[in-house]
């Protein structure tokens, strides 16, 4: 009679690694436990089952993890809208790309969506949405380059003596982005750029905002270029 004798199956990780759990013959079932799955994106499973006579069969099949609110890395793509209770993503590396890919964080009125802190060569771009939260994003403490491009966002009803972008950076550009929102507290600011920031450009941004105090609050006196916003 010709039976199974091994099986053996192999991972490839979204970032390229292959991890090869051990396969153990339980009944008539093969099993393996695997739990490396924080990467967001495609795992690829290769299966390999030998029998007695050493005929070897194979087939693969794939899985996929979604996006959700995290730290963050490495460049990383939204695949899906996503829903937040307080913060959302922490940035915890320089040269990150943060990409919304035209869907939503959605906060529940608190909570920052996108932190980042002492790190450099940051973009955050083409999100529909970053609605709903205390602070959209917040760097207050970060490096130099830092770039917010193509975004929409939407306050949280009350966004307290916030901004609800928060920036000591330096050579920050915030460009082609759209701010909606109401805030009932007479001290909110939308987009606080703030002293000591270097070479800070805010250009052709568009305000639909009514209540709080200022659009822009730009305090650096280090450079700065504030032109086309509406």
């Amino acid at each position: 009679d010709i039976a199974v004798d091994t099986v053996n199956v192999s991972i490839t990780l979204p970032n390229g690694t292959v991890e090869s759990p051990t396969v153990e013959n339980i009944g008539s079932n093969y099993n393996f436990t695997f739990t490396s799955t924080s990467i967001p994106g495609q795992y690829n499973l290769t299966w390999q089952a030998n029998d007695s006579s050493n005929n070897i069969q194979s087939n693969t099949t794939n899985f996929s993890i979604g996006i959700g609110c995290s730290t963050i890395t490495t460049n990383t793509t939204l695949t899906t809208n996503i829903s937040a209770t307080g913060n959302c993503f922490t940035i915890a590396a320089s040269n990150i790309v943060l990409d919304g890919a035209g869907y939503s964080i959605i906060g529940n009125g608190s909570g920052i969506a996108i932190y980042s802190s002492t790190y450099s060569n940051i973009t955050v771009q083409n999100f529909a949405g970053i609605n709903n939260f205390t602070q959209g994003i917040d760097a207050e403490d970060g490096g130099s380059v830092f770039i917010v491009n193509n975004n929409t966002f939407t306050t949280a009803a009350d966004i307290g003596d916030e901004y609800y972008i928060e920036l000591i950076t330096n050579h920050t550009l915030i460009q082609n982005n759209i701010f909606n929102g109401i805030s009932t507290n007479s001290d909110s600011e939308v987009i606080g750029v703030l002293d000591p920031s270097y070479n800070s450009t805010i250009f052709n941004n568009t305000f639909n905002l009514s209540g709080g105090t200022y659009g822009i609050s730009h305090e650096s006196s280090f450079g700065g270029n504030i032109t086309g916003n509406n």
